[in-house]
């Protein structure tokens, strides 16, 4: 589950530039460009737990902080619930926490200009370089 939401934190970052680089900033994100290139991107299924990451991005995946955003607080997620009448168990909430927590770390790690993508080498992303390779190859010997 941690992965589906480092995925989408990585996508939708903008890319730093490089202090040299002289060309205007980045205003496009790696989502948009990435689907603009190679069409919508497959996000990998959960098999359980789904309700989870929906009640995280309900809550928000992230908080503000004092230097920009941060991980929820335990407080954060109980307000949450009281809020909302639900009652999650210990190690629900100790999840959502930590699935912030990798959210809000990813996120920060995706404006790196050279990092990789925290999905790298799962199936959805082969089969997506895959028919963008087929795709490309097609168009030349069309």
């Amino acid at each position: 589950m941690a992965l589906y939401v480092r995925q989408a934190a990585w996508l939708d970052a903008i890319p730093e530039r490089d202090e040299k680089d002289k060309r205007p900033a980045n205003t496009v994100s790696r989502r948009k460009a990435l689907e603009e290139k190679s069409g919508p991107i497959e996000m990998p299924a959960l098999t359980c737990g789904d309700y989870l990451v929906n009640f995280l991005y309900e809550v928000g995946p992230t908080m503000a902080a004092g230097m920009g955003a941060g991980p929820l607080t335990y407080t954060e997620i109980e307000a949450w619930q009281r809020a909302n009448g639900i009652e999650l168990n210990p190690w629900e909430s100790a999840l959502m926490r930590r699935l912030s927590c990798e959210y809000a770390s990813e996120s920060h790690a995706a404006t790196k200009r050279d990092r990789p993508a925290p999905f790298a080498g799962t199936a959805p992303t082969r089969r997506s370089v895959q028919s963008d390779i087929d795709r490309k190859l097609n168009s030349f010997l069309a």
